[in-house]
């Protein structure tokens, strides 16, 4: 059984969870549905590598600010797939004629 503090940092760290997925939500309902000015997203954008050591002398790039753009990305994707297909498919059958 855990213990009482045990239990309420687990409890405080779902609430973040769920607020941060709430926020990412929002945030991507908006950029499909709205304008949204470049200068304000520009930090999701931007893309600071940080040199990664993979050990043997190996440096792997990554960039900060990647994952919200990820995360992002891949909820967009998921969600409109079947309709880029659809779409792809009705105009290379329009070629085709």
């Amino acid at each position: 059984m855990l213990s009482a503090s045990r239990e309420s940092l687990l409890a405080s760290l779902l609430r973040d969870q769920v607020l941060i997925y709430a926020t990412l939500t929002i945030l991507t309902k908006r950029l499909c549905t709205e304008y949204v000015d470049p200068l304000t997203i520009e930090p999701i954008l931007a893309k600071r590598p940080i040199p990664l050591d993979k050990g043997n002398g190996e440096v792997r790039p990554i960039g900060e600010g990647e994952v919200i753009r990820r995360i992002i990305g891949k909820c967009v994707s998921g969600v409109g797939k079947q309709d880029v297909i659809d779409a792809y498919t009705s105009h290379r059958s329009q070629i085709r004629k």
